[in-house]
Parts: structure tokens; sequence; C-alpha cells
């Protein structure tokens, strides 16, 4: 997975450049007399909230976010999914393979610990650990040992604060006020992969130096990657211009900004900026 990720992080800068044995949920194994029910009843009720069908939203990786179609990441057409099954056993599907588990409840978090002794296998996950954690309706998972990120699920495949960064949705921004300054990259989205991180993290996944800042001025001038642009705004929106082709800027909130690159690079990309 990490040499996948990087592969396609390198394409995208690149581009940007040119312009288990374990038990059921009852880990708790006693109780203070008196306070036995209570702590049975609420262990009980932290473990309906991970048992369930997990679909991954989000992955996180040395600095970097990635949500989208993760089909590319992990390598699967069918996604990722995490079954926790009120018995204490689960699996974990990554496209046509499924990784049984058994889990137990360590505190508030989740352990899982994978049995899959399958020698036909790339890779082996027996006895590997997985540790997870809740925040509202998200299920963080840390399989740094295994699959060298952590994953994020939900029940529907959405995360809280993520979102795919997608020029078509974005807004026109048709007040000047709006455009001027300086503009930090702060993700991008190539080929329907959103990828969130400051130039330094996006720059030490791929192994490639990235500068894509970009500046603008209240005159109509500006900077992309130390090339020089020009904009204009009007009814229809904002519109930036370098080498002679036309580039839309839209808003997607007031700190971040969205530039479609695809009619100046000839590929799906667009950056996103944070002001």
């Amino acid at each position: 997975m990490q040499k996948r990720l990087t592969t396609i992080m390198a394409a995208a800068l690149l581009a940007g450049s040119l312009a288990l044995p374990a038990c059921g949920g009852n880990a708790t194994s006693g109780s203070a007399a008196g306070q036995g029910a209570g702590t049975e009843q609420a262990t009980t009720n932290l473990q309906d909230q991970f048992v369930g069908a997990w679909k991954v939203g989000a992955a996180q990786q040395n600095g970097v976010t990635l949500t989208g179609d993760l089909s590319a990441f992990m390598q699967a057409e069918t996604g990722m999914t995490l079954e926790i099954k009120d018995d204490g056993t689960g699996s974990f599907a990554l496209g046509e393979q499924s990784i049984a588990f058994t889990w137990k409840l360590d505190g508030s978090d989740i352990e899982l610990t994978f049995a899959d002794d399958d020698p036909d296998k790339e890779a082996n996950w027996d006895s590997k650990v997985a540790r997870g954690s809740l925040e509202g309706e998200t299920l963080t998972l840390d399989m740094e040992d295994i699959l060298n990120a952590k994953l994020l699920f939900s029940k529907t495949g959405t995360i809280d604060g993520i979102f795919v960064i997608d020029a078509a949705s974005a807004a026109p921004i048709t007040s000047e006020d709006q455009v001027p300054g300086e503009w930090k990259l702060s993700g991008m989205n190539i080929m329907g992969l959103s990828v969130y991180g400051d130039a330094d993290a996006l720059s030490a996944m791929s192994g490639q130096s990235l500068n894509a800042n970009l500046t603008l001025n209240e005159d109509g001038t500006g900077a992309l990657s130390e090339a020089p642009v020009t904009w204009t705004t009007d009814k229809d929106g904002t519109t930036l211009t370098s080498v002679g082709v036309e580039l839309p800027l839209k808003s997607v909130d007031d700190t971040h900004v969205v530039l479609d690159m695809s009619s100046l690079l000839g590929t799906d990309l667009t950056l996103l900026y944070t002001k």
C-alpha cells in the first residue's frame, strides 16, 4: 500500500509542479461490590457502539489524509469494509480478500487480532493486532503495523470534517474582495482521490519537492508555483489565466478555494488552497 500511494502521489505532485486470541466484547473482568451491574451495563453499551458494518471513508499516512475514490490506494475495486459482530468475531474485507479477526474492548478502545495463515496470500496478517477508537460516528483503526496507515470508518462511509475536493460542487467567486491574498496549498484531487496535507507532507509522501502556493494581488496579477498569472472576476465567477489557459477559481468556504487545473495539464487535477 505504501508503494502504491507513493506512486499516486508522485503523479499528482508532478502534475502540480508543471504549472488475536481474544474473547468477545466484555474485556472488563470484574468490579467493586455494588458497581458490577453498572460497569457491565456501561461495557455492553460501549460494545454495542462498535458492533455493526463499517465502511472506510478516509486513510491517513505520514501526515497526509486521503478520501474519495480510495480504490487505487487500496488496490481493490470494491473498497474496504469492516464487520464487527457481537460474539467477539468479525471480518475485514479488502476487495475480494476477507481476513477474520477476534476482538475485545480495552478500556474505551477496541483491539482486533487477526487470524490469517493462508500461505498463498502476499501478506500474512496472522496474529497482527490493530487498535481502534470511536469519536462521534467515526471509528479510527490504527493499522500502521499492517498497512502503514490509519483507516477511518463510519457506518455510511462519510467522515465528518473530511470532504471530497470537487471543483464542480464549489461555488463561483463573484466578489473581488474574496480573491487577493497568499493562498497555501493544503490538498488536491487527482482522478477522484482527494489528498489533504501541507506542502511538506505532500512532498515527503511523494519524494518530490512541491511549491504550488498561490499569490493573488489586488491589481489582478499573481503567481502560481512562481509562474505569473492574471485574474478577473465578474458575475459568473473568477478566472485565473496562465500561459493563455483559463483556470476557474471557486470557493469551498470562507477560508478554502479550489483551482481546477485540468485544462492546463490535460489530467483531472484540482488544487485546494487555504488562506
